[in-house]
């Protein structure tokens, strides 16, 4: 054989060699940078997810109520909205304990929780929520405010207590009609309730587990109803004003005098409040031959301008053109 030609093909192997080798160095060098990179990204996206969930246990703790309880409603909204993370509340919720999911929205398969357990942001699940004992019975029940148709109640927090419920009833015994109130606070009303009426309030507070006996008893009267004014009436002065009157009422403070183009007063709605020795008012600025209407109220010291009665709605109507 052709010594030359041995030595060319010699070096065409060795060529070849190197070609490959290059190659496989290069091939080799490209796919651990993209999986360092890759980690790298990974990584930035656990970080996003993990801050996000950083956050959720201050947020918890801040809005434990009186006893110690979380809310009902887990509060993500109180974090800022991230355009990069999915935060979700899931799980068995009692009160005592939470858990939050983040989820990368960028790489679903990246899910780290944060639950009442641990502040630390971890890929594994989340505690199981503990079986809660029996709440304590709400004590210390004391009448509010009252009103012709409500009654409001407060009690001291009960321990291990998420929520409670209200029941107001014109029988000792509780039966029809009954008003029940659920409430998270320490605080509650019934309402609807019937005028110069002796109801009994109890109170009972729960938790996702068990509900408490009832508390003790106490009685409350709703106050009378208020007086509307009586005796009124109403003329057109003008093709822009109007005038209204009514009959002064024994007791009272002030007088709150309401106009409207619609009866059910929700629009253009004006409002005058004038000293008890009057007993008329005038509406100027209206409309040409327009209807409007009219009521009144007194205010006195039994009966606020929130709780005293208006009396009956009065047609009155601007002179035309």
């Amino acid at each position: 054989m052709d010594p030359t030609y041995q030595k060319n093909q010699s070096q065409n192997h060795k060529r070849l060699i190197i070609i490959i080798a290059s190659i496989s160095a290069f091939l080799l060098f490209a796919g651990g940078a993209i999986f360092v990179l890759d980690q790298l990204n990974h990584q930035r996206l656990v970080n996003e997810v993990t801050t996000e969930l950083k956050k959720v246990p201050n947020i918890m703790e801040k809005s434990k109520n009186g006893s110690g309880i979380y809310p009902s409603s887990i509060p993500l909204s109180l974090l800022p909205s991230s355009t990069k993370v999915d935060l979700v509340a899931q799980g068995s919720y009692d009160g005592m304990s939470y858990c939050v999911t983040g989820t990368s929205k960028s790489n679903k398969l990246i899910v780290y929780h944060v639950d009442s357990t641990s502040s630390t942001p971890t890929a594994k699940a989340c505690a199981k929520p503990a079986n809660l004992p029996t709440p304590d019975v709400p004590t210390s029940l004391l009448l509010g405010s009252t009103g012709p148709d409500q009654l409001n109640v407060t009690w001291l927090a009960a321990p291990k207590a998420s929520s409670y419920v209200v029941e107001c009833s014109p029988n000792a015994d509780f039966r029809a009609p009954i008003i029940d109130k659920p409430t998270t606070a320490t605080d509650g009303v019934c309402e609807g309730l019937q005028p110069s009426t002796l109801y009994y309030v109890r109170v009972k507070s729960a938790n996702s587990s068990k509900g408490s006996n009832w508390s003790g008893v106490i009685t409350a009267k709703t106050s009378e109803m208020s007086v509307a004014p009586t005796g009124y009436s109403g003329n057109g002065l003008s093709v822009s004003s109007i005038s209204y009157s009514w009959k002064a009422v024994d007791g009272a403070e002030s007088y709150v005098v309401e106009m409207a183009s619609d009866v059910n007063f929700m629009k253009d709605v004006q409002a005058q409040t004038v000293s008890p020795s009057k007993s008329s008012v005038i509406f100027s600025g209206l409309q040409p031959g327009t209807a409007y209407f009219v009521h009144v109220k007194a205010v006195t010291a039994d009966f606020d301008a929130s709780h005293a009665a208006f009396s009956g709605e009065m047609q009155v109507k601007t002179l035309a053109k």
